[in-house]
C-alpha cells in the first residue's frame, strides 16, 4: 500500500519533468536553428564608393537604398591617398587663364580648387571649372571620377544622374576600376536611366578583376542573387571570399549567410575557385598597380 501511494505521488511529478524537458527542447530548436530558411530572404549589399573628400574622416558614408528587397546598402569605410594640401591663392595667373576659357588652366585650377585645403580653395568653383574643361576635352581619371561622384551626390553641383553616368562611363571605358564600380551602381539602381543588371554585372566583373574590393563584394552579390547572370552560389562565395581577404566586412557576413545554404562539397569547390581567382588578380595587378583604382 505504501509503495502504491508513493508511486501515485511520483507520477504527476514525472509528468511535470517530462513536460519541462519537451518545452526546453522546443525552445532550443527555435533559438539554435539556422536562421537561413530561404536564400532570397537574406540581405545582400551593393556598395558605391564614398566621398573622396572624406577619406580619412571617421564618419562613414551613407548611400541610397537598393531597389531589390533582398539588397540594401551598408555604411562602409573607403580609403584613398589624400592629396597634398595646396595654397589656392598662389596661382593667380592660372586663375586668370581659367576665367578666359583656357581648358588647360580650367583643368589645373579646378583640381587645385577642389582638392585644396588652404585659404582661397572652393570645391564648388573647382567642380564647375572641371566640368567646363571636360566639355572641351580636357580631363583625367581623377577629374572624371570627381565629376561622376559630384553629379551623383549633388553636393557641390546640382544632382544629375545622367551626367554622373556620362562621366563615369568615360573613365570606366579607360579601365578605371573605381569608375567601373560606380557606374555599375548606377546601372544596378536605375539612376540616370533604366535598370540594367547585365551591364552592372559586366562592370562589377571588370572592376573586381582589377582588384577593387567593393566591386568584388558586389560581384559576389550578383552571383548569389542571380542578377545580371545565372545564380551561382560557388562563384558568389568565391568573390565574397576574395573581398573578405581584402578587408570587406559585409562580404564576410554575406559569405557566412551564403555558406549556410551550401554543402561541404560546394564550399570546398568555391574555395578552390577563390584561390585561382586570387592568383589571376595578383598577376593582372602587380605591386604598384594592384588597388591603385581601389
Amino acid at each position: 500500500m505504501l509503495a502504491s501511494a508513493l508511486h501515485r505521488r511520483k507520477f504527476p511529478h514525472l509528468v511535470t519533468v517530462m513536460l519541462k524537458i519537451v518545452i526546453a527542447y522546443l525552445i532550443a530548436l527555435i533559438l539554435f536553428a539556422s536562421p537561413v530558411s530561404c536564400f532570397s530572404k537574406q540581405e545582400f549589399y551593393v556598395y558605391k564608393s564614398p566621398d573622396p573628400d572624406a577619406i580619412n574622416k571617421p564618419n562613414k558614408q551613407s548611400l541610397q537604398k537598393g531597389t531589390q528587397k533582398n539588397i540594401d546598402n551598408k555604411k562602409i569605410p573607403y580609403k584613398r591617398n589624400t592629396p597634398a594640401k595646396l595654397q589656392c591663392n598662389s596661382f593667380e595667373q592660372e586663375m586668370n587663364l581659367a576665367k578666359s576659357g583656357d581648358e588647360n588652366a580650367q583643368f589645373t585650377v579646378g583640381l587645385n580648387m577642389y582638392r585644396g585645403k588652404e585659404a582661397g580653395c572652393d570645391p564648388k568653383k573647382g567642380i564647375y571649372l572641371l566640368v567646363s574643361a571636360a566639355k572641351k576635352g580636357k580631363y583625367s581619371d581623377e577629374s572624371l571620377n570627381i565629376m561622376g561622384y559630384e553629379y551623383f551626390k549633388g553636393k557641390n553641383i546640382p544632382e544629375n544622374y545622367a551626367e554622373s553616368r556620362k562621366w563615369f562611363k568615360i573613365a570606366a571605358d579607360t579601365g578605371n576600376a573605381q569608375a567601373q564600380n560606380d557606374l555599375a551602381y548606377l546601372f544596378f539602381h536605375g539612376l540616370g536611366g533604366a535598370v540594367d543588371y547585365q551591364a552592372a554585372f559586366v562592370l562589377y566583373q571588370k572592376s573586381a578583376l582589377h582588384g577593387h574590393q567593393l566591386a568584388q563584394a558586389n560581384l559576389g552579390t550578383m552571383y548569389a542573387n542571380g542578377l545580371g547572370t545565372e545564380k551561382d552560389k560557388e562563384k558568389g562565395y568565391a568573390w565574397y571570399e576574395i573581398a573578405s581577404l581584402n578587408g570587406n566586412e559585409p562580404a564576410m557576413r554575406n559569405k557566412k549567410i551564403l555558406s549556410s545554404e551550401m554543402t561541404t562539397a560546394e564550399i570546398n569547390a568555391a574555395q578552390r575557385l577563390a584561390s585561382a581567382l586570387f592568383k589571376t588578380i595578383e598577376q593582372a595587378n602587380p605591386p604598384g598597380r594592384a588597388g591603385e583604382n581601389n
